[in-house]
């Protein structure tokens, strides 16, 4: 049964709200599973606003080292934030380090 909840989560079906209401979560959040399936259901948007977009980059910057960033990454592809390009070689120069 866990898979299938994991399977339901990550494809936006668990988590309802609208965008404002999933980013107020993402910003209260400290659990790093929420804060996924906070995100995994903010792929269900067309698209998202540009205050939304920097909370995103700001939070790239916050989650050093976890696996939000990728999430975060993906999301800013999908919705062509202008510096999801320069965030990519940041991460990527980052994993090069390590």
């Amino acid at each position: 049964m866990k898979n299938t909840i994991d399977f339901i989560t990550r494809y936006g079906f668990k988590m309802g709200g609208d965008e404002k209401t999933l980013i107020s979560k993402f910003k209260a959040s400290n659990n790093i599973d929420e804060k996924m399936d906070i995100l995994f259901s903010m792929k269900k948007f067309k698209s998202i606003s540009e205050d939304t977009k920097n909370t995103l980059v700001k939070a790239y910057k916050e989650e050093k080292g976890s696996k939000v960033q990728i999430v975060i990454l993906e999301l800013l592809l999908k919705y062509n934030d202008a510096r999801s390009r320069d965030l990519i070689k940041d991460y990527l120069q980052g994993e090069n380090k390590n």
